[in-house]
């Protein structure tokens, strides 16, 4: 109940915290429940605040790292293989890569089962628009190892025009060949192989789509101020789905495209 004593705890909390580079939201109280406290208790509660905080930005190059004593420095920010999101992103790309390659076994399944499914309803599109397409997604993979190789050098006007071109390339890609598919007369209804070549495009497009989504994210933090060469976690764990988004687009560029052709 010593209000004076409270702000001068306060004031020697926020005070370190911003000597160390934090910056402070502000305080809010602990939720309590005063009816289980006995009156003793009551009178001699400590009072409980906590303070919010923002990691510190460092703009000199220096690690980001905090003294929490005993000559103990920790860092607060884990790029690369350091950080749990990383490891995150790579489990995800395992999963993700599960899923295509049982679509990659159904469409070979029913190359190998049923070789009339792949007569005049089953001819892939002109080879014209798949090598669009996959000029397309190499361009939109070489845009964001542009974007990654800009922040590191503490460029980020680089990372603001190369990321939203990426995604640009990225989108016209999914979106050109379904098109393509579509006005090559091939209906997802028609046949087996017409439902198994629109679900390989389809999670490209699904893939496109988060891909474009992460992106859009990883912009609002540099925006923000919340991304650099010292932080460049988010744009890392945004390359990793989009490089792999990439690989996975050509890959199925080549089986619904190059493998009609080549395979008969």
């Amino acid at each position: 109940t010593d209000l004076g004593a409270q702000d001068r705890a306060r004031a020697i909390i926020e005070t370190e915290a911003l000597r160390a580079g934090f910056w402070i939201y502000g305080w809010r109280q602990t939720p309590m429940d005063l009816s289980v406290v006995g009156a003793k208790a009551g009178a001699t509660r400590p009072e409980i605040e906590q303070i919010m905080l923002a990691p510190p930005l460092d703009d000199t190059g220096a690690p980001l790292e905090v003294d929490v004593g005993a000559g103990l420095r920790l860092p607060l920010s884990c790029p690369g293989s350091a950080s749990h999101s990383w490891w995150a992103m790579v489990m995800l790309v395992m999963v993700s890569a599960s899923i295509f390659a049982s679509l990659v076994f159904a469409y070979l399944f029913l190359w190998a089962a049923d070789r009339e499914a792949w007569g005049p309803a089953g001819r892939p599109p002109e080879a014209a628009s798949a090598w669009l397409a996959a000029i397309l997604l190499a361009g939109s993979g070489a845009f964001v190892a542009l974007a990654r190789r800009g922040l590191r050098k503490g460029r980020l006007a680089q990372l603001g025009w190369s990321l939203p071109l990426a995604g640009l390339l990225l989108a016209a890609s999914a979106g050109l060949d379904l098109y393509a598919h579509w006005g090559a007369g091939l209906r997802p209804q028609a046949s087996a192989y017409a439902a198994s070549v629109y679900a390989v495009a389809g999670l490209q497009a699904a893939f496109a789509i988060v891909s474009l989504a992460m992106g859009a994210f990883t912009l609002a933090r540099a925006r923000a101020g919340r991304l650099s060469a010292e932080r460049p976690a988010c744009l890392d764990n945004t390359a990793i789905m989009w490089l792999y988004s990439v690989a996975q687009g050509l890959l199925a560029l080549a089986l619904v495209h190059a493998f009609p052709r080549l395979g008969g």
